[in-house]
């Protein structure tokens, strides 16, 4: 009998894809922090293995879900203070 209890990992995977898919529903403008850089922007498109960011100043960038270490709403500095 195979086990079906997801790993730690594929909840994780799981978890960051329905927050994803809320923000992008709800057009919420993200804070995505990923290894060695982060991302800010509006989620233009989703896919199964990535979704794409309109930075802020990058313009469109992918953001692989994979490499995505946590999302939450953007705060400007002012929203932040």
């Amino acid at each position: 009998m195979q086990n079906t209890t997801p790993t730690e990992q594929e909840e994780k995977l799981r978890l960051l894809k329905i927050k994803v898919s809320t923000f992008f529903n709800g057009n919420i403008a993200v804070h995505c922090n990923m290894p060695n850089h982060f991302i800010n922007g509006h989620i233009t498109e989703i896919s199964s293995d990535f979704f794409m960011v309109n930075d802020f100043v990058e313009g469109l960038l992918p953001v692989f879900f994979l490499e995505l270490k946590d999302i939450s709403p953007y705060k400007s500095r002012e929203e932040m203070q």
